[in-house]
């Protein structure tokens, strides 16, 4: 009887633990966890301490009521979202597989299909499946994927340059006194041949290891780049957006400014950030007034 009381206990809460994420919810998860990585909050060790809470936080804050908690919510959809990006990632990695950038999924021919899965029995799981999150989560778990595939890589070689070792021991069979006795110097000579030939394959699998760590250290230059470029990119959104919000306000601030002047302006600048830009960056009020006089000649509708 405890057993069963304790067993109804256990599925209870895993049921209560198990979560549906609308649309919204994971749209909005999404945005705050690429903030947050790139307000600094995930180094090459991983999460900082305090991050669930924070994301549990800023959910709670857009979202009121949603009850996300660190745990196991925001744990369990991170390790999903991993997961997810990690079999996309190595797909595209492989041959025959590309990305539809419209419909955000993987795409390839049945066959090759069937051939990796055999491989890979999750890959099926994103098999015409779209995942719309790919190229964003590329900011949060891309590096760790990139240097964990080189390390599987490197890890290979060694291991296989450990097999031949092992095999080549095996291979050698333990003479006898009396053999050695009958040894010939055509033996010894082709013994030494065998050995150059052994040397000269461990110095060729040493030479592709050296190859492996050149290119690891060379695509996580790149990825630095590519991230930094991204990060730059972010902040010069964040930058215009603010931009957009407080338009309106300095508009009202300037003299001369009829309402359907300021209200025709608001919309425009809106909506056009190279002209947002320059005009943000002027500094006199007489410069910001003549370029939107420009604006109402050149732009209005008559």
């Amino acid at each position: 009887m405890m057993d069963r009381q304790s067993s109804q206990s256990t599925q209870s809460k895993k049921t209560r633990d198990r979560r549906v994420w609308t649309k919204i919810e994971e749209d909005l998860f999404i945005d705050i966890l690429e903030d947050l990585v790139n307000a600094g909050w995930k180094s090459d060790n991983g999460f900082r301490p305090g991050m669930y809470s924070e994301i549990e936080r800023r959910m709670e804050a857009a979202c009121p009521g949603c009850g996300i908690r660190p745990t196991p919510h925001v744990e369990s959809k991170l390790k999903v979202l991993k997961k997810q990006y990690n079999i996309v990632y190595d797909m595209l990695n492989h041959s025959g597989f590309t990305w539809d950038s419209d419909r955000k999924c993987v795409i390839a021919e049945d066959s090759i299909w069937e051939e990796y899965i055999k491989k890979d029995n999750d890959a099926k799981l994103m098999k015409n499946k779209p995942f719309p999150y790919y190229e964003r989560l590329s900011i949060v778990f891309g590096k760790d994927r990139m240097i964990s595939r080189n390390v599987e890589t490197l890890e290979d070689a060694i291991e296989k340059l450990n097999e031949e070792e092992v095999d080549k021991k095996d291979d050698m069979e333990v003479s006898s006194p009396h053999s050695i006795a009958e040894a010939s110097t055509g033996r010894s000579h082709q013994g030494r041949k065998r050995k150059d030939r052994e040397d000269s394959k461990i110095a060729s699998h040493v030479a592709k290891i050296g190859e492996y760590i050149g290119v690891v250290a060379s695509k996580m230059g790149d990825l630095a780049d590519n991230i930094a470029a991204m990060s730059n990119q972010f902040g010069h959104d964040k930058d215009l957006a603010k931009m957009q919000k407080g338009i309106h306000e300095q508009l009202k601030k300037l003299p001369l400014l009829a309402s359907m002047d300021i209200f025709f302006l608001t919309r425009y600048l809106g909506t056009h950030p190279d002209e947002l830009m320059i005009f943000s960056g002027m500094e006199t009020i007489e410069d910001k007034l003549g370029f939107l006089q420009y604006i109402m000649e050149h732009e209005r509708p008559s």
